[in-house]
């Protein structure tokens, strides 16, 4: 299958990008696998691109190790991917002690790994992968974000309506790099494969772009693209022009028969100084240092009063009751969120102001 792979990321309003997106071909006993991964660093000015790169490189590494003499069933690809994961977050935990100015680091990972037409999916954190089906115009999450705001959610302790207002909500549970071990979710659950449809296109994003475009526009603007470039780049600028204030990041794989199917209207327009600074193909490990933009002096004192705001607000809001409230099975989900205390402390920087 002659599929087209797109890839575009883009700083946003911030004066640096921690995103990292990755295509890579993953050799096996059968032939090459084709690897699609989008990255989002988190833990300060200078970690958090260190963290996303580090760990795709780590990732892709293992992988290639996991993979090189096997037979790329699913369960098998399966198992790859999570080998893969944990590599990464112990490579990235390790630096991340081991020079403090790193300290907490980490950084989220979706990954999609194809046999031809068919795919498998790994998640850790909040960004995202979608499958868009033009047979009945579809756009499917295959993902769940590990997020304050989706567990919160999932339990029953908020609505969708308060948890969107809560400052909690991008605050992650999981990540690759920062606290215990993650588990990795994999897709399609329990087994099996995701098959990419006829004129279909699958796309992996950082939550720069959700944070500025509603599921229903971006199904608007896969529909409304001539070919995979073109719709990577749309969804990037709709996610600019939505308010999102995140690095963006898009990578796309399209079927060969994909093409608009429908009028659009309101296209995003350009974006000033497009920065498409991250556009891996492949990777090697190592590699020159990254320069490190100035400090803010004041980013350790925010932090400090925004972790003591998020204690206050967690009685203010009576998570604590709540939890007595809750049936035991949900009660202790929403326990288990704070298993991930230091992924969600260190995905507090992605909201802290930039000087």
């Amino acid at each position: 299958m002659n599929s087209h792979v797109a890839v575009v990321t883009h700083r946003g309003r911030r004066p640096y990008n921690q995103d990292t997106p990755l295509t890579a071909a993953i050799d096996t006993a059968q032939g090459a696998l084709h690897l699609l991964a989008v990255l989002d660093g988190m833990g300060g000015m200078r970690a958090g691109d260190r963290a996303s790169q580090l760990a795709s490189q780590v990732f892709v590494a293992e992988l290639r190790e996991q993979l090189k003499d096997a037979e790329p069933e699913d369960f098998i690809l399966r198992e790859a991917i999570e080998a893969a994961a944990h590599k990464a977050h112990d490579d990235v935990y390790n630096e991340g002690q081991a020079e403090p100015e790193k300290h907490g680091m980490g950084t989220t990972l979706v990954a999609a790994l194809f046999k031809n037409d068919r795919f498998v999916v790994g998640n850790v954190g909040d960004s995202r992968a979608y499958l868009y089906d033009p047979s009945d115009r579809s756009l499917m999450r295959l993902t769940r974000d590990h997020s304050l705001r989706e567990e919160a959610v999932r339990v029953g302790a908020l609505s969708e309506e308060e948890a969107a207002r809560s400052p909690l909500s991008h605050a992650l549970t999981r990540s690759v790099g920062s606290g215990p071990k993650p588990e990795v979710d994999l897709f399609p659950e329990p087994e099996g494969w995701y098959q990419l449809p006829p004129g279909g296109l699958l796309m992996l994003c950082s939550d720069g772009l959700n944070n500025g475009a509603e599921d229903d526009r971006l199904r608007e603007l896969i529909e409304g693209s001539e070919n995979a470039d073109a719709a990577a780049e749309h969804l990037m600028r709709a996610g600019y022009h939505g308010g999102s204030r995140d690095n963006i990041t898009v990578v796309v794989m399209a079927h060969p028969d994909y093409r608009k199917t429908r009028p659009l209207d309101n296209v995003p327009p350009p974006i000033e100084e497009v920065q498409n600074d991250l556009p891996i193909t492949d990777v090697t490990i190592g590699g020159p240092p990254v320069e490190e933009p100035p400090r803010s002096p004041w980013g350790l004192a925010t932090l400090i009063l925004m972790l003591l705001a998020l204690i206050v607000l967690f009685y203010l809001l009576g998570i604590r009751p709540m939890l007595g409230m809750l049936e035991s099975e949900s009660a202790d989900a929403l326990a288990q969120a704070g298993q991930g205390l230091p992924a969600l402390l260190a995905s507090w920087s992605r909201l802290l102001p930039l000087a």
